[in-house]
């Protein structure tokens, strides 16, 4: 028997939550359907040197895809948000992801990901 769910934390509601691992060091891709819209999130590992420590960037390519470039993310500790980011607004509401990431091993290891996507009215949020 299906079991519906619902679940926020403080004034934010969870859309959606999981765990997601990648193939063979690829992006993962997530689509999520909001009623008659959809929007895709895609996860870019990479690994960089010349940078310090775990970083992220992310940009918009599209109306409805969302980038987010994570650098330097095999530590088996995990790097990621430290608060909710906001990512985007939808029927009045911001929406924010807070995610985070481990691997084995630097380098080309497969990565867990885990994240979690809310919605907030912004008045809530003062």
């Amino acid at each position: 028997m299906p079991v519906a769910v619902t679940a926020k934390s403080g004034p934010a509601e969870v859309l959606a939550s999981g765990i997601l691992f990648s193939f063979r060091d690829e992006p993962i891709e997530v689509t999520f359907h909001l009623q008659a819209w959809e929007f895709t999130l895609r996860i870019v590992f990479v690994s960089d040197p010349s940078r310090p420590g775990a970083t992220q960037e992310a940009s918009p390519v599209s109306e409805h895809l969302l980038e987010l470039r994570l650098f330097n993310t095999g530590s088996s500790l995990g790097s990621g948000t430290t608060k909710p980011m906001p990512i985007g607004t939808f029927g009045g509401k911001t929406l924010f992801l807070h995610h985070r990431v481990t691997s084995l091993s630097r380098g080309t290891a497969d990565k867990e990901w885990h994240y979690t996507v809310f919605a907030a009215n912004p008045a809530d949020l003062q």
